[in-house]
């Protein structure tokens, strides 16, 4: 359910779209799963506070959201990943990234800023609002179909009626929530 979790994330962060896709990485030959939305973005802070912390949330006294336990990252790694790209950028903030590569290796989370050259970890540059995770993972063609078609259902069966649209490989899998009756 790890989707779920970051596309809740990205609607508890007030994101007016959210886009969901699944492609291969010409480069690398590995699957990316992307998700990126135009919510508030991530400062450094909020990054190292929050998002690199086990069950430690910035949403913890909201009420208003779901996602205020902590648990999203730990959902990421349940897929066991090659790598993970987070790019984010918050109102005012420098752009940043952070990539977290073989997590069952051990490896440590590096944290870049636009303006650090050294580390060059793809060619996108990130916008000025919002966030984008990819996951980098090992999919045959097969596994990579099935993938699709997986997480298709489980953004259509939990998350169909939020209000903000939720794209999917191109197309929108949420819908206006509506009730035939004589009142509308």
């Amino acid at each position: 359910l790890y989707i779920r979790e970051l596309v809740q994330n990205g609607l508890d962060a007030q994101a007016t779209r959210i886009s969901v896709a699944i492609d291969r990485d010409e480069r690398s030959g590995y699957t990316k799963i992307g998700v990126t939305d135009d919510g508030r973005g991530m400062d450094e802070d909020t990054i190292r506070k929050y998002f690199l912390t086990l069950f430690s949330s910035s949403k913890e006294e909201d009420r208003n959201t779901i996602g205020r336990f902590g648990v999203g990252l730990v959902s990421i790694f349940a897929q066991r990943p090659i790598g993970v790209l987070v790019e984010t950028s918050k109102d005012g903030a420098d752009p940043m990234r952070v990539f977290l590569g073989e997590a069952d290796r051990g490896a440590p989370a590096k944290i870049v800023r636009r303006q650090d050259r050294k580390i060059v970890l793809n060619d996108a540059e990130t916008s000025n609002r919002g966030t984008s995770i990819t996951l980098y993972v090992e999919l045959d063609e097969e596994k990579r179909a099935e993938t699709v078609e997986r997480l298709r259902d489980e953004l259509t069966r939990y998350c169909a009626y939020a209000s903000t649209p939720i794209v999917f490989q191109g197309e929108r899998i949420n819908k206006e929530f509506d009730v035939d009756g004589p009142i509308k």
